[in-house]
C-alpha cells in the first residue's frame, strides 16, 4: 500500500505547471471614435521617433532597463541630477506608459532589421530601414483604470487632437467570460473599420504542461475529421501495457451538425456569388459584397469553436491527457482531395484543430499531430485498401464521401471511425512505452 502510495506521489510531483495566454476581444460601444484614430497616429508618430533615435544612437546593444533609462533621460531629461532633455520629444506631454510601450514597439522594430540584416547572404540588397511604423496602441496600466468586468465598464486614456483626456467606456465580450483567476494582462487598441476593439490578453495557469512523449501510456482520444453530417469522429481509448495494438476502456463520440452547416455556408456563397456579379453595374453592390463575405467568415469561426469545444469537453470527461489529430499543416494531394484547401470558405477542418490545440492546453491536455499517410485509406483491423460506400451503392476505392466502409477481408464499418481507429494506431505506435 505504501508503495502504490509513493508512485502516485511521485507521478503528482513530476506533473509540471505552465501557463497559456488567450487574447479576449473587448467590443466598445462607439463614443469620440475620432480619439482612438487620434491616439493611434500620436502612437505611431512617438514610435518612429524612438526608432529613429535608437538607430543613431546605436543603443540596441543595450539591456531593455538601460535602453529605457538612456533613451528617457535623453528625451525628458531628470531633474534629480540636473540633466536636460538633448533630444526632446516635439509631441508636448506625453504620458509616461504611453511612451514606454512605444519605446518597446520601436525596440523590437530595430531589433527585427539588425536580425534581418544578419542573415542577409552576401551580394544581395540589405534588409530596409524601418520607417514610418503603422502599429497599434499597447495600453500598460497607466492607460487604463476601473476596470469593471460585472458592469462591463473601462476608463481609457485617450488623445482627442490636442490634449490627453479620461473618457470612460463601456463594452460587450459577446457572450465570453473571463476565466476565474486568470491575469488580465495589457491591452492593445485595435481600429477595425467602424468598430473599436481592446484586445485583452488573458493569462491563466495550467496545471500539466508536459510533452507528449511524457504522457506516453496514458489515456488519450484519437480524432478524425469529416465532410458530411459527422464534423468530427472522437475515439477515447486507454493504451495496453502488454501490446501497443490492444486498447481498454474504449468510449467513442460524434459530433455531428454538418449538413446544417453546410446548409447555411452554401446559401451565403450563393448570395455572395449574386453580389460578385452585381458589383460592376451597381451602386454600394461592394460593400454588400463585404459584408457577405465576413458573415461567412463569421459562420466558419462560429462553427470551428463549437465543434472543438465538444472535443475538448468529450475529452475532458474521459480524463485524457491527449488529443491525437491528423496533421493536415503537412502535404496531403490536394488533387484527390481538393477539400482539403486552404481557402477561408472551404473545408474547416484545420481552423477546428487550431480551436482545440489552444482549448486543450488550457485544460492540461496537449495536442499531437499524426501523419495522415493511409489513415483514411486502409482497415483499421487489418491494413488492407478499403473501399467506401453508402446503402444502395457499389463500393469503390475511388468514392471518398462513403461513410460506410468494406475491405477484401470482411471488416465492415463506420469510415469516420475507421479513421479515428487508425490516428489512435498510429499515436500508439508512435509514443507508447515499451514495457
Amino acid at each position: 500500500m505504501d508503495s502504490i502510495e509513493s508512485v502516485a506521489a511521485e507521478k503528482k510531483a513530476a506533473v509540471k505547471k505552465g501557463y497559456s495566454i488567450t487574447t479576449y476581444r473587448f467590443r466598445l460601444y462607439r463614443k469620440h471614435p475620432e480619439w482612438f484614430v487620434s491616439t493611434k497616429e500620436m502612437y505611431c508618430k512617438v514610435a518612429d521617433f524612438y526608432l529613429r533615435l535608437i538607430l543613431d544612437r546605436e543603443f540596441i546593444h543595450m539591456s531593455d532597463y538601460e535602453l529605457q533609462r538612456r533613451v528617457e533621460v535623453l528625451t525628458q531629461g531628470d531633474k534629480k541630477q540636473g540633466i536636460c532633455a538633448e533630444c526632446p520629444m516635439p509631441y508636448g506631454k506625453v504620458p509616461l506608459y504611453f511612451r514606454r510601450a512605444a519605446l518597446r514597439e520601436a525596440a523590437a522594430a530595430v531589433k527585427g532589421y539588425i536580425s534581418r540584416s544578419s542573415r542577409q547572404p552576401e551580394g544581395l540588397q540589405a534588409a530596409s530601414v524601418p520607417r514610418g511604423l503603422d502599429t497599434s496602441p499597447v495600453y500598460y496600466k497607466g492607460m487604463y483604470r476601473n476596470l469593471d468586468l460585472i458592469e462591463n465598464k473601462i476608463e481609457l486614456k485617450l488623445y482627442n487632437g490636442t490634449e490627453w483626456k479620461w473618457s470612460a467606456y463601456r463594452f460587450t465580450m459577446d457572450g465570453r467570460e473571463i476565466p476565474e483567476g486568470a491575469e488580465l494582462m495589457s491591452p492593445t487598441i485595435k481600429i477595425e473599420e467602424k468598430q473599436i476593439f481592446l484586445h485583452f490578453p488573458v493569462k491563466q495557469t495550467v496545471e500539466d504542461v508536459r510533452t507528449v512523449k511524457e504522457r506516453a501510456g496514458e489515456r488519450y482520444l484519437a480524432v478524425s475529421l469529416q465532410l458530411g453530417d459527422v464534423f468530427a469522429a472522437c475515439v477515447a481509448e486507454t493504451p495496453s501495457i502488454e501490446e501497443v495494438s490492444l486498447v481498454e476502456n474504449r468510449r467513442i463520440c460524434m459530433v455531428h451538425g454538418g449538413k446544417k452547416f453546410c446548409h447555411r455556408r452554401n446559401l451565403l456563397e450563393e448570395r455572395l456569388k449574386q453580389l460578385i456579379r452585381e458589383t460592376e453595374v451597381m451602386d454600394g453592390a461592394a460593400a454588400r459584397e463585404e459584408q457577405q463575405r465576413e458573415k461567412l467568415r463569421r459562420l466558419i469561426k462560429q462553427q470551428a469553436h463549437q465543434v472543438s469545444r465538444e472535443i475538448v469537453d468529450f475529452a475532458c470527461k474521459e480524463g485524457c491527457k491527449v488529443i491525437a489529430v491528423p496533421d493536415y499543416q503537412g502535404n496531403p494531394d490536394f488533387d484527390r482531395k481538393p477539400y482539403l484547401s486552404s481557402s477561408t470558405y472551404d473545408w474547416i477542418g484545420r481552423r477546428i484543430i487550431e480551436y482545440t490545440a489552444y482549448k486543450s492546453f488550457q485544460k492540461g491536455i496537449v495536442l499531437c499531430r499524426i501523419p495522415v499517410k493511409g489513415i483514411s485509406e486502409n482497415c483499421s483491423r487489418c491494413g488492407a485498401r478499403i473501399k467506401r460506400y453508402n446503402e444502395g451503392h457499389a463500393p469503390g476505392e475511388g468514392y471518398l464521401g462513403g461513410r460506410i466502409y468494406i475491405c477484401p477481408n470482411g471488416h465492415r464499418g463506420n469510415t469516420a471511425l475507421n479513421t479515428a481507429e487508425n490516428v489512435g494506431i498510429r499515436y500508439r505506435e508512435m509514443y507508447q512505452k515499451e514495457k
